[in-house]
């Protein structure tokens, strides 16, 4: 029920309307439990950005943040580039899920694994939960009924040494040709109001006594007095740095934390490079699957620790684009930090600081020599020599995602391939900084304080190369499940 009133009592808040926070909500209203009050920062905005717009401007508000009126960045870098230009929030409700192109892959199984996750959220992930299918399974079902259909196979490419297939998305083409990645805004009607939600409402903090929440103070629309809303239970689900803050202040004044820092802090390793190929020195199969506009991706094992993406369109000026991308594993450790300090107001300024690990240098190599590897086998393709590709710096890159993807269309065949490098923070999957184990116990419940629980990647212990959507619905669903008994 979406309601412009904040109450002054709740049994259960969420803080936040993404796709952790609205899962939850989701599922709760599922299983009956009423009295859930969810608070959304910023407005009720409509539509997935790729339905409410053209392709060109959908791209471009999130890539050129400065046009997306929702792109908010509550924290300071002092990593920059790392978590500044690109990086933040999506503040309005539905969040980064009405932006996102549906990739639904679950974590790889080399990440997903002891000693990082509990050996009982594993079996609940992969085997079985609650003694029926795994989480896994019963997300891909319910994301199959809201697709109206099991996605079909779809094309494969083999590429040198890397066999590709059709990457499994939760998408619908719309009737304009557009498509809408799934969001859980989609499933709120079925809530039939055992959900009160509340839009323009900010928590600025979590409110406790004697090693138990209490409620959150929350200021509605920018109004100059917050308020406070009474509740037993608090699930954050703001986002990582988001949901970090709010830890900091209920766990410092409590002793439970030494310092108002959490450590864990990573995001995806990323690089890539966009290819013009003339159509004419191409396989007929390659030049079929770029008018098909074909998106594949094989995974990677565990020494490569990334997964690799291939995008093949056409340009408009009819070159065949080759976009090819590695997202890898950035290893969560001290490296990675947010920080935050009181101040005058009820937010505390919060500090973000990202650096690369050795660990993480060799993965910066590693997938470098895979793009150049991948590039050597699509130039031969073309008669083509496929010298090594010359990356940015990955701490100062001249060439990032979002200065060269609009660009590509204009692209002529025989130019050479353009590469870039994306800064941590980019790829908006930070995660690992309230991680099951060191910081939450496996009923997602923060260790020290009662009843004060984290939903999102924030909870991850090790992120893995893949997109974290499909384990954050399927961990939506188990918390439900913990708050439903």
């Amino acid at each position: 029920m979406r309601t412009r009133d904040l109450p002054d009592i709740a049994d259960i808040v969420i803080v936040g309307g993404g796709m952790a926070g609205l899962q939850l909500a989701v599922d709760l209203a599922r299983a009956q439990i009423g009295d859930v009050l969810l608070l959304e920062a910023g407005p009720d905005s409509g539509e997935h950005v790729n339905a409410a717009h053209d392709p060109d401007l959908a791209l471009r508000m999130w890539l050129e943040v400065g046009l997306d009126p929702h792109h908010w960045r509550p924290w300071l870098s002092a990593s920059a580039p790392h978590f500044e230009t690109m990086a933040g929030l999506r503040r309005r409700l539905g969040g980064r899920s009405l932006y996102w192109h549906g990739v639904v892959l679950p974590m790889d199984s080399w990440a997903l694994t002891e000693p990082w996750w509990p050996a009982e959220i594993i079996d609940d992930l992969t085997v079985s939960w609650a003694g029926g299918e795994s989480l896994y399974q019963r997300v891909l079902t319910d994301l199959d009924e809201w697709r109206g259909g099991i996605q079909e196979r779809g094309p494969e490419l083999r590429v040198g040494s890397h066999r590709l297939s059709t990457v499994p998305q939760a998408v619908r083409k719309l009737s304009s040709g557009r498509f809408a990645a799934y969001s859980p805004i989609d499933r709120l009607a079925e809530t039939s109001g055992r959900v009160r939600l509340v839009t323009g409402a900010e928590v600025l903090d979590v409110e406790t006594a004697n090693g138990s929440v209490c409620g959150v103070r929350v200021v509605v629309d920018g109004e100059s007095t917050a308020r406070t809303v009474r509740c037993g239970t608090v699930v954050l689900a703001g986002g990582t740095i988001e949901s970090s803050r709010l830890a900091i202040q209920a766990l410092q004044p409590a002793r439970l934390l030494d310092k108002g820092r959490l450590e864990g802090l990573s995001d995806k390793i990323v690089h890539g490079f966009i290819a013009p190929l003339d159509a004419a020195t191409l396989p007929p199969e390659v030049v079929r699957l770029a008018d098909e506009e074909a998106f594949l991706y094989a995974s990677g094992d565990e020494t490569l620790r990334s997964n690799l993406f291939v995008r093949l369109y056409r340009s408009a000026v009819g070159s065949v684009l080759v976009d090819v991308w590695a997202m890898g594993e950035q290893l969560a450790g001290e490296h990675g930090t947010v920080e935050c300090r009181p101040g005058a107001g009820l937010r505390w300024e919060t500090i973000v600081r990202a650096e690369c690990s050795a660990a993480d240098r060799e993965s910066i190599g590693r997938q470098r020599d895979e793009l150049t590897a991948v590039w050597s086998a699509f130039a031969k393709e073309c008669g083509l020599a496929g010298s090594a590709l010359k990356f940015p710096e990955f701490d100062r890159p001249e060439r990032t995602l979002e200065n060269v993807l609009p660009r590509a269309g204009a692209l002529s065949p025989g130019e050479a391939p353009v590469t870039w490098s994306g800064p941590l923070g980019s790829e908006y999957h930070e995660s690992g900084t309230l991680a099951f184990g060191r910081m939450l116990n496996e009923r997602h419940e923060v260790h020290g304080m009662r009843n004060l629980y984290v939903a999102g990647p924030a909870t991850y212990p090790r992120p893995g190369a893949a997109n974290p959507s499909l384990t954050n619905l399927a961990l939506s669903k188990r918390l439900s499940g913990v708050l439903s008994r």
